[in-house]
């Protein structure tokens, strides 16, 4: 953006609101105190939302800056901010840390449950304090360099005009790419699929890498379109319709994304059902018959509807993803629903194979208190990452890639 443009308004009120839900979010959950364990299951939960946001951003900008494609280049920034909540979701961590320390959350972390449980106790070698902590530590810290690392070398492009740097960045986020893929793989089998001591899924971590880039995608593009929607330059140019950086060919190329990651989502879990349906044993059929007794059925219903066949059919529609308005609302959609998925991972861990969704939800107010208290923090630092920079790269060579991909 050029330095004469104002920030706009729109990040100035969300970052407003996002405090405000800070604030709220944080005081309800401090309430759930009195019994711990409710909370650190809740604050797991909200925390686990939004670390698969900012993981979601950081793997779109690494992935933008490896194929400098048109498509990206409104957005970078908006995913680079993203991407910078890293370290702060790392600071976040601790409660979690604080918990398996004291033998809470993590059944591999209870010495008693160790030791009379064979399976637990055999997998001690890898599943123990220490060594859960210092993964975490090489995740946070590796990522945290990869989302800094990127951004500082695009604002000395900026400052100097040096073009040799494209190249370095782009070397740089070849490498951080795998590496991030990697990483992750091992970070989602130690925040969520070690709450159950016997379940496994060999295809989690890519099915926690696809969920989280559909969040973060879907994040950025609704933000793009509302900056369409109200005007903002360089986003839209009031004074000729079409014109500006998110047009009709960027909005149809965000919307075949979000297309493609959903068909992606899909092709995961109907993989992960078919062969833990295949296979039918009871250490791996577990992770679904949590999920489909009593009322719970009807939230995995709603997910495969609202998760892959509304959006599905929707983003098929050349004009869903002509018209910014129309892509705007499929991406709340696939946030609010997102929001549910996550919750539907998560939390059915916590609990023994309750029938109803009553019991599953156990301390629901904390939940929502954990979700809004830690995203509403996670939105103030993404605006306050914002406006330390311009929104679009000044020098870039992606504008003149865009201008002749919309011809």
């Amino acid at each position: 953006m050029d330095n004469k443009e104002p920030f706009p308004r729109l990040f100035n009120t969300l970052g407003r609101v996002g405090s405000i839900l800070g604030v709220v979010g944080a005081v309800l959950l401090a309430l759930s105190l009195g019994d711990l364990k409710t909370f650190m299951q809740a604050y797991l939960y909200g925390w686990m939302f939004w670390v698969s946001m900012t993981v979601g951003c950081l793997g779109w900008m690494l992935l933008q800056t490896l194929v400098r494609g048109s498509w990206g280049f409104p957005v970078l920034r908006l995913l680079e901010a993203g991407a910078k909540m890293m370290p702060i979701m790392g600071l976040a961590f601790l409660p979690i840390i604080y918990a398996a320390n004291i033998h809470m959350l993590y059944p591999w972390a209870d010495p008693s449950i160790v030791n009379g449980d064979p399976i637990v106790r055999w997998r001690a070698g890898w599943f123990n304090v220490g060594w859960f902590l210092l993964r975490n530590v090489v995740y946070f810290v590796v990522f945290t360099m990869f989302a800094y690392i990127l951004p500082y070398l695009s604002r000395e492009q900026d400052r100097t005009g040096d073009l040799k740097l494209i190249q370095n960045r782009t070397n740089l986020a070849a490498a951080g790419f795998v590496i991030m893929v990697l990483l992750a793989t091992f970070a989602i089998t130690d925040w969520v699929m070690s709450l159950d001591p016997h379940w496994y899924s060999t295809i989690y971590g890519f099915y926690f890498l696809i969920c989280s880039g559909l969040s973060g995608l879907a994040f950025v593009t609704l933000l793009a379109c509302i900056l369409r929607i109200t005007g903002v330059k360089p986003y839209a140019d009031a004074g000729t319709p079409g014109s500006g950086l998110i047009n009709r060919q960027l909005t149809r190329d965000l919307g075949n994304l979000l297309l493609t990651q959903t068909m992606v989502w899909a092709y995961f879990s109907l993989s992960q059902f078919l062969i833990t349906w295949s296979g039918n044993l009871p250490n791996e059929i577990v992770f679904y018959v949590r999920r489909n007794q009593g009322l719970l059925s009807w939230v995995t219903a709603f997910l495969v509807t609202f998760q892959f066949f509304v959006p599905f059919l929707v983003l098929l529609s050349g004009r869903t993803k002509r018209v910014p308005i129309l892509l705007a609302m499929v991406c709340t959609m696939i946030l609010c629903v997102r929001v549910v998925e996550v919750a539907w991972n998560v939390i059915p861990m916590f609990h023994p194979l309750y029938g109803g969704l009553e019991a599953q939800m156990q301390g629901f107010v904390f939940y929502v208190a954990a979700f809004l208290g830690i995203g509403g923090w996670w939105i103030f630092g993404f605006v306050s990452h914002l406006r330390r920079s311009d929104l679009i790269s000044l020098t870039d060579l992606a504008p003149v890639e865009a201008v002749h991909h919309a011809a």
